[in-house]
C-alpha cells in the first residue's frame, strides 16, 4: 500500500520513502518487527513463540483477495503516526505503536505459515 501526502505527491512506495525519527525508514521497521538475527537459535525461539501466541485458527481462510483485504485493513496502525514521514518531520512513533506493530508482526507471520503449510498440504501430499 502506498500513503500519499502533499510532502509524497508520488507515495512513499509502501513506507519504503517514509522516514522515522531514528533514521529508519518505515517499511524496514515493520520488516524487522520479528527481529534481524539470522542464526538458527534465533530462529527457533521465534518460531516457537510465535505459535505460542498465535495457535492456529479453526478456520483457515486461503481466499487471495482476502489476504490483501486483511493487510490494507491494517494501513491505519502503518500510518498511525505523527510527523509527516519526510526527512524533514519523521514520523515520532510512540511505545505503543511500536509494540502493536510488533504484535501485528507476529499474528500475520503465523497466519502466513500457517496458510504456507496448509497449500503446501493441499497440493504436495
Amino acid at each position: 500500500m502506498n500513503r500519499f501526502t502533499v510532502n509524497q505527491p508520488m507515495g512513499d512506495f509502501m513506507g519504503v520513502n517514509a522516514r522515522v525519527e531514528n533514521g529508519l525508514r518505515l517499511h524496514g521497521l515493520w520488516d524487522a518487527g520479528l527481529g534481524t538475527d539470522t542464526s538458527d537459535r534465533f530462529l527457533n525461539e521465534v518460531a516457537a513463540t510465535i505459535g505460542q501466541h498465535n495457535p492456529r485458527p479453526a478456520m483457515l481462510d486461503m481466499n487471495l483477495e482476502h489476504w490483501v483485504d486483511e493487510g490494507f485493513a491494517l494501513r491505519s496502525q502503518a500510518y498511525s503516526f505523527s510527523g509527516a514521514g519526510t526527512e524533514r518531520d519523521p514520523a515520532v512513533l510512540t511505545d505503543e505503536y511500536a509494540a502493536e506493530a510488533k504484535k501485528i508482526a507476529s499474528q500475520r507471520a503465523a497466519l502466513a505459515g500457517y496458510r504456507l503449510a496448509e497449500f503446501l498440504n493441499a497440493h504436495f501430499r
